[in-house]
């Protein structure tokens, strides 16, 4: 059975969420692009315009075409925050591994030294047996 520090659990959880998030955002924006591209009306957009003139429908197109910018404006904002929330997470258990593995580096350098200078070996050697395992 493993086991895993909070600290470990808690990055693996943020960094699960994070991505979700982004999943999710991603799928809208596509979603809202595709509808400006093939110029359809998703929908969660209702306008109501009093009329059937060619000027009211003017409006009504107008207005649908805004609120589609402003649809796909917002989670531009909101990928690029994910994005940089998502990078952050990935250096944050970087920094969290390094100090680890400084601390088994010199817990392997202080055994190694123990074990070289209890053997009684000779100034000139004991350098170059150090040496050669860096």
């Amino acid at each position: 059975m493993k086991t895993v520090e909070t600290q470990q659990a808690r990055l693996c959880n943020s960094h699960k969420n994070t991505k979700l998030k982004l999943v999710k955002t991603n799928a809208a924006l596509w979603f809202n692009t595709m509808c400006k591209i093939k110029r359809l009306k998703p929908n969660y957009i209702n306008i109501k315009v009093n009329g059937k003139k060619s000027q009211d429908k003017k409006t009504t197109t107008n207005a649908i075409k805004y609120r589609i910018n402003q649809e796909i404006k917002f989670p531009c904002f909101k990928k690029q925050n994910l994005n940089q929330q998502l990078h952050c997470i990935h250096l944050n258990p970087a920094q969290y591994r390094n100090v680890i593995l400084m601390q088994i580096l010199m817990q392997i350098l202080k055994l190694f030294l123990r074990q070289f200078t209890s053997a009684s070996v000779g100034g000139k050697k004991f350098f170059l047996i150090l040496a050669r395992c860096m």
